[in-house]
């Protein structure tokens, strides 16, 4: 099992060259957050609450909303959540993990409107959540397992298990696959894997390794991972992989940024939550 007590002490476009990276805007004053989502003229961003707790039950996790420009219209637009972290839009309701259950909110309104909760044996520790043909893909940390969520009856269904620390999940869907990524175990270093219904669970040709987060598809098919590296101090990076060959690329940071989770990407912007510098970093698109 995962320790997670260490870790609570503790593009659009081609890779380009440092150069391409333009200095980012830090938008601060957040409680350890998590994911990113636009939505619309709305920007979404996930808080673990004051404590970076990731399991605990303290009723001080919420969703932040921010204008296009990145200013805060309501910094606590949704509450009642404990630890929320991958986001998700789907039939115009939003998505969000929270420990062992996965909740739904309008997003105008901020009103709850969904929820589904599973009654772990062991310690669940839901996390990334994507949209995939009309259900929810859901990456469980602690159990290294991927599951599917009808938002419709609520009901879960296991589809792939064997990762050290899942957590980042996309839907390719021009090859009708998952891409997860691992942060390992004990926060140690994972890979990168795809699944299909067809192909099932495989680890990706020469993996890279590393603490890995949150994940987008570009469009020349490679994906953009994030990329923790460490967690004692370590500054983050983010890395452009070649899902057929594994071959990586990294894209080093205009600046340091701690624990870099998981980011979304706008037409023209990189949306990155920096989880222990309290702050989200909006990188223009290169």
């Amino acid at each position: 099992m995962l320790h997670f007590k260490l870790i609570l002490t503790a593009a659009l476009g081609l890779a380009l060259p440092v150069a391409a990276w333009a200095e980012p805007a830090l938008l601060p004053g957040f409680a350890h957050p998590e994911s990113v989502l636009p939505v619309g003229e709305a920007v979404f961003v996930s808080n673990l609450g004051a404590k970076l707790d990731p399991m605990g039950k303290d009723g001080d996790g919420f969703i932040s909303r921010l204008g296009p420009d990145g200013a805060t219209v309501a910094l606590k637009a949704m509450t009642g959540l404990h630890a929320p972290k991958g986001m998700a839009l789907l039939d115009g309701r939003l998505f969000v993990t929270d420990i062992d259950r996965v909740l739904g909110f309008d997003p105008a309104s901020g009103a709850q409107v969904f929820e589904a909760s599973m009654h772990c044996a062991t310690p669940c520790f839901f996390n990334d959540l994507a949209e995939a043909e009309g259900r929810l893909l859901m990456t469980d940390t602690a159990q290294g397992k991927l599951w599917a969520v009808d938002v419709q009856s609520g009901a879960f269904a296991l589809l792939a298990e064997g990762m050290d620390g899942a957590n980042g999940v996309i839907w390719d869907a021009a090859q009708r696959r998952a891409v997860v990524v691992e942060l390992g175990a004990d926060f140690a270093g994972g890979d990168i894997y795809t699944w299909s219904e067809a192909a099932g669970l495989s680890k990706i040709p020469a993996s890279p390794h590393g603490v890995f987060d949150g994940l987008a598809l570009l469009p020349d098919g490679r994906a953009l991972v994030s990329d923790w590296v460490g967690l004692k101090g370590e500054a983050g990076a983010v890395l452009a992989v070649d899902l057929a060959t594994g071959a990586t690329e990294a894209l080093p940071l205009p600046q340091a940024l701690h624990g870099p989770a998981d980011f979304a990407l706008t037409d023209d912007k990189l949306w990155l939550p920096a989880m222990l510098d309290g702050a989200v970093a909006v990188l223009p698109a290169p």
